[in-house]
């Protein structure tokens, strides 16, 4: 049983370590690397105008709806 703990533990170490070399190295392109940082930017201004929109409609359906209830 012991074997098995300290085993999962040192698994689960060198997940967390590969895991922190991920993060670093997506985090690393998304600031220095061109082509990664343009195409990161697009989708947030894409995600950021499709919200916009989603909370105008949202809001636009009230408005309706409080109009036809009236």
């Amino acid at each position: 049983m012991i074997f098995c703990l300290k085993t999962l533990s040192r698994l689960a170490l060198l997940w967390n370590l590969l895991q922190k070399g991920e993060l670093h190295d997506r985090w690393y392109s998304l600031l220095y690397d061109p082509v990664v940082s343009a195409v990161a930017s697009a989708r947030m201004i894409e995600l950021n105008v499709l919200l916009q929109l989603y909370n105008q409609d949202l809001i636009g359906q009230t408005v309706q709806k409080r109009q036809s209830a009236v």
